[in-house]
């Protein structure tokens, strides 16, 4: 167990090119511990659920070469630093039984080879192997409860994210995500979160982690990064941001290699076992969108190389399966596309 800790100390010190004091965490921690470090731009302190959090040192910007990001995301840090945003240099979390991967759909509706159906995503995937990077941008909208309502307890959940593997035809690596959640309870109350979440292989967070100390809010911009790197048995990297708020998070945890696909999605996600019903998001558009094959080299547009394919996603909704979220086309640029919601 120590010398897992230790490596994953020493990978992300590789990666940030700082020496990290201090080790994870357990998964189920809670509360988070800061720590030092012995570095001229960038300090790391432990972060909950196992993850490591860096960030800038007070009054200092923080470039892709500090993140240790390849030069693809110097755009990402570029537009961090232009909005000035405070990083935050410890993160609070929750772990709980929802996660984001890939449910197959009982039927087929009129598939295509470039276009899948799903259970519970919706949006663009590419194929490429050796991917490490999805990057991608949103405003968080605001949910509503359908008319009519459908869910049998009166809850609705929805998920938007960036990530690498996982995907259809993806191989069995990893799934390394990162997004924010639209939900209403049963009560009626929609409430919005960031969270990330491991699929599969070392890492694996049995589940999404909530970050409890970044807020967001219904009309927030948002920017979501994962990234991985073959260091120390592999290394998966975060960087979430409000940019509304003007504040972001920047964190790495170990995981084995992803798989070989890229994904921007709206979901539904699966809570205790079954995939949820959506809330009404009327739409969203998913911008910045792009992947990096290998590390380093330049932001693909979504649409540029690969195998892009989008994705359908029907619902088992009213006891039958009907169709309640889809993409529509991508834009000229290729990094820019919006998922509709559809009453079932």
């Amino acid at each position: 167990m120590r010398r897992a800790l230790r490596n994953l100390a020493m990978a992300a010190a590789v990666l940030a090119s700082t020496a990290l004091v201090g080790a994870q965490t357990p998964l189920a921690a809670a509360a988070t511990t800061a720590t030092t470090a012995a570095s001229v731009t960038v300090h790391a302190t432990r972060g909950c659920a196992g993850a490591v959090v860096r960030a800038p040192r007070a009054g200092q910007a923080m470039t892709a070469a500090d993140a240790g990001a390849p030069s693809a995301l110097d755009g990402f840090f570029a537009k961090a630093a232009e909005h000035h945003v405070t990083w935050l240099t410890a993160m609070t979390c929750t772990t709980s039984t929802v996660n984001h991967r890939l449910q197959p759909v009982a039927a087929a509706h009129g598939t295509a080879n470039t276009v899948y159906q799903s259970g519970n995503w919706s949006g663009y995937q590419i194929t490429q192997p050796g991917v490490q990077v999805a990057q991608a941008g949103w405003t968080i909208p605001a949910v509503t409860v359908p008319s009519p309502g459908y869910s049998s307890n009166g809850a609705y959940y929805s998920s938007t994210w960036s990530g690498v593997g996982g995907g259809f035809n993806s191989g069995s690596g990893a799934l390394v995500q990162a997004g924010t959640s639209s939900d209403i309870s049963v009560g009626g109350t929609a409430q919005y979160y960031p969270w990330w979440e491991i699929v599969n292989g070392t890492g694996d967070t049995g589940g999404e982690v909530r970050i409890t100390n970044l807020a967001v809010h219904a009309g927030d911009t948002v920017s979501s990064t994962p990234y991985w790197a073959p260091i120390n048995g592999g290394l998966a990297q975060f960087a979430v941001c409000n940019m509304t708020q003007n504040v972001c998070v920047d964190f790495a945890h170990a995981s084995s290699a992803p798989g070989t696909t890229a994904e921007w999605i709206q979901e539904a996600p699966t809570v205790n076992g079954s995939v949820a019903s959506v809330p009404n998001f009327g739409s969203l558009t998913f911008t910045t969108a792009c992947w990096v094959q290998t590390w380093p080299g330049s932001c693909v547009p979504a649409a540029t190389g690969g195998s892009l394919a989008s994705i359908d996603l029907y619902l088992n909704a009213l006891n039958s399966e009907q169709l309640v979220s889809y993409p529509g086309a991508v834009s000229a640029s290729g990094s820019q596309f919006t998922v509709y919601y559809r009453q079932p």
